[in-house]
């Protein structure tokens, strides 16, 4: 090969390689700012730095840490036959608790219900979260603001007053109905902050053998995280694979310049949220500890990730969907 051409070759190869998934994917419909980079930068160091043994025990289903808010509240269903039905509950805090596509086919409901959403302040380091039955931190009590046939509104405060979070919880039906999921986030300070905005769950398709604690196939890709069963790889009456998706909508809005975002759908390799509950190092601010990549036979989990330039007293939006595989 002629050197002249191989040299510029190699040095693309590895800016390639070592400018982060985030950056790559993204290039085309963001702009990062230099917060921004800085916040994703803390974030991938701190997944270097993860002490090698800062293994998460693996959280037994049904053994609950902490059931902060469990109970259906809120219930939408979807009628249709075979995945055209949908049926989804929302606790009071607005964690989406049950999935249902197919009717009995479920993915949230077995054993530990964990699904929720998490904050991180990258201007003071600090960290908000609510994920059901793995946990709680740093929010006020929700307040119910609308409720109809197909959606519920729920807002909460940062106990520091730092953030409001709300988020619009709706039913969208059809063929291929999915469960939408808005949320609105507001920096109540003076000052121009980086945001990190996350939606995660533990996804555990209803036939992924419980007795091996939910092992099951979890993959990822810019917009999209996803856990699978896939078809006939269990033995049995249910050789069936199933799946959920939870999957960016659009692009965030409301931020300090109108490209100033880096998204991510990142699959983790195992089923514990982004919390310091076994595994210090583990929280809001920290979405690259156990991921992305594909991961076979583990109990995983999934979340999108959102990196987002906002304004003093100004409030961003994001959209996602959960729908079956």
């Amino acid at each position: 090969m002629n050197l002249k051409f191989w040299a510029p070759l190699a040095c693309l190869t590895l800016f390639m390689m070592f400018a982060g998934t985030a950056f790559a994917q993204d290039a085309d419909t963001s702009t990062p700012s230099p917060k921004v980079k800085s916040a994703i930068a803390a974030a991938r160091a701190s997944a270097s730095a993860k002490p090698a043994d800062a293994t998460p025990k693996e959280q037994q289903k049904g053994s609950s840490v902490k059931s902060d808010a469990d109970t259906c509240a809120y219930t939408f269903t979807n009628a249709g036959p075979n995945n055209s039905y949908m049926e989804f509950c929302v606790s009071t805090n607005g964690n989406i608790i049950s999935f249902q596509s197919p009717s009995g086919i479920e993915y949230l409901d077995l054993g530990t219900l964990s699904e929720g959403y998490g904050i991180c302040d990258f201007a003071t380091g600090l960290f908000y979260y609510d994920y059901a039955d793995y946990g709680a931190s740093g929010f006020g009590a929700p307040t119910l603001v609308s409720h109809t046939a197909t959606l519920v509104t729920i807002k909460r405060i940062t106990t520091d007053g730092a953030w409001t979070l709300t988020q619009t919880i709706s039913k969208v039906g059809g063929v291929t109905p999915y469960a939408k999921v808005e949320m609105h986030l507001e920096n109540n300070s003076s000052e121009d902050k980086v945001a990190g905005l996350l939606r995660w769950a533990d996804v555990d398709p209803y036939n992924a053998p419980a007795n091996d604690n939910y092992l099951e196939s979890f993959d990822s890709t810019y917009n999209s995280a996803w856990g699978y069963t896939s078809l006939g790889s269990y033995t049995g009456p249910d050789q069936i694979g199933y799946g959920l998706m939870i999957q960016n909508i659009g692009i965030p809005t409301g931020l300090d310049s109108a490209s100033n975002y880096v998204l991510e759908g990142i699959d983790w390799s195992v089923n514990t949220a982004p919390a310091p509950l076994f595994v210090a190092a583990d929280n809001p601010c920290t979405p690259f500890n156990h991921g992305p990549g594909y991961f076979g036979n583990v109990d995983g989990s999934v979340m999108i990730y959102y990196f987002l330039g906002i304004d003093p007293h100004h409030t961003a939006t994001v959209n996602d969907r959960y729908l079956a595989l």
